[in-house]
């Protein structure tokens, strides 16, 4: 898992890119998530066939296996309004790239 610098979060492993790259995002196939959303509930996308998530600027939490045994999961991208992620949040996701907005 590639986590970008500017994500902290002890559960997750911060390391540099060494190769490989993020597939354009419109051929990804992606949930889309209301523009209300505060929260992004514990195991509420677990297993699902998504391949890229982007959370918007609305959500303030991301739950318990929110996103866990997503094995398809190849981006994140996770907004600096996010200010709470659990430590298994994308559990058993193995080729996730996770990119963090600085604040």
């Amino acid at each position: 898992m590639f986590v970008s610098a500017v994500f902290e979060n002890e559960a997750f492993t911060v390391q540099e890119k060494t190769g490989g790259t993020i597939p354009a995002l419109n051929t990804l196939s992606m949930p889309s998530f209301p523009a209300s959303l505060m929260v992004i509930e514990a195991e509420a996308f677990e297993g699902t066939p998504f391949q890229a998530i982007i959370i918007p600027d609305t959500v303030t939490a991301i739950g318990n296996r929110a996103f866990a045994n997503c094995r398809n999961l190849v981006y994140v991208y996770i907004p600096a309004s996010v200010k709470s992620i659990a430590p298994d949040a994308f559990a058993d996701c193995p080729n996730v790239i996770i990119e963090r907005a600085s604040e």
